[in-house]
């Protein structure tokens, strides 16, 4: 089903690149608000349906992210009793807490509640729909966020998505490339000190990673090993020169190979995002190929 488009958009009386542009590096009030409006609905579900998964991540909300005493949020169940109930009325905290956080803080507490979650092995299920309804309302608001493994992350398009999930979906045996990747994701995400260089570090090191596991070497650079693992493989030249220049790229700029870099670099979000997104397509092209590669054999 197409996408529904309000008539206010359809005839130019809303402009969506104007909101988009609201809401980088700011929220908007309508963004902010259906934010909060999910969290508040995802925490009665917990309540509702796992009630010691809500208590648990309740109070280490209140605890951990916003420093306020827990004894707020709890009342004695007994007076015989020292098991301790969540208070009624515990939203009402809350949203004198959310309102007053500034807009990175908003995408501070969204990550927070995901890796709690994600820390609750036995209830994927309520990690998956988390993720899902944020990114929903991230992409109606028109944010230019989307949350991905947890990171809120400045991406767009829902292919770029895609090229980075797949990566982290692979088999336990390239978790080494998928913990280069994930590194470079959070540098790329970090909204109070974003670190590019080593964002682009980290995915140039998850391929030079790949290549040493599908060759079985071990800590040899990808100049050394380029030819022989796209010989290997059987690469497209176009492809097997883009991997290459990507690589030559970030060797001879200044630093960037060892995480450092000049001062007055033009190494920015556009570098380390293309970065990100090109080797993670190149990652899951040569892991698609190694397998093709053993189903021929």
């Amino acid at each position: 089903m197409d996408k529904f488009i309000p008539f206010s958009e359809r005839y130019g009386y809303v402009n969506p690149e104007g909101i988009l542009k609201k809401n980088y590096e700011n929220m908007t009030d309508e963004l902010r608000v259906r934010l909060w409006n999910f969290i508040l609905r995802f925490l009665e579900t917990l309540e509702e349906t796992k009630y010691e998964l809500f208590k648990d991540i309740s109070l280490k909300i209140w605890d951990s992210f916003f420093h306020e005493p827990i004894n707020k949020l709890l009342i004695k169940q007994s007076s015989i009793s020292y098991s301790y109930s969540i208070i009624s009325y515990w939203d009402e905290y809350f949203d004198e807490k959310f309102s007053k956080l500034k807009w990175h803080k908003v995408y501070d507490l969204v990550e927070f509640i995901f890796n709690l979650l994600r820390q609750k092995q036995i209830f994927k299920e309520f990690t998956i729909t988390y993720q899902q309804g944020i990114n929903k309302i991230l992409e109606e608001e028109h944010a230019p966020y989307r949350m991905v493994e947890g990171c809120i992350t400045p991406i767009t398009s829902e292919q770029e998505i895609q090229a980075i999930k797949e990566t982290f979906k692979k088999a336990d045996k390239y978790q080494p490339v998928r913990e280069h990747l994930e590194k470079a994701l959070i540098h790329l995400s970090n909204r109070t000190n974003p670190d590019y260089v080593n964002s682009i570090k980290e995915s140039i090191s998850a391929l030079e990673s790949l290549a040493n596991l599908i060759l079985d070497t071990s800590g040899k650079s990808l100049t050394k090993i380029h030819e022989k693992l796209c010989s290997q493989l059987k690469c497209p030249e176009p492809i097997k020169k883009q991997m290459k220049e990507y690589y030559d790229w970030a060797s001879k700029e200044e630093g960037i190979r060892h995480g450092k870099i000049k001062e007055k670099s033009t190494i920015g979000q556009a570098e380390a995002k293309l970065f990100l997104i090109q080797i993670s397509g190149l990652i899951n092209y040569l892991i698609s190929k190694t397998s093709q590669g053993t189903k021929n054999d």
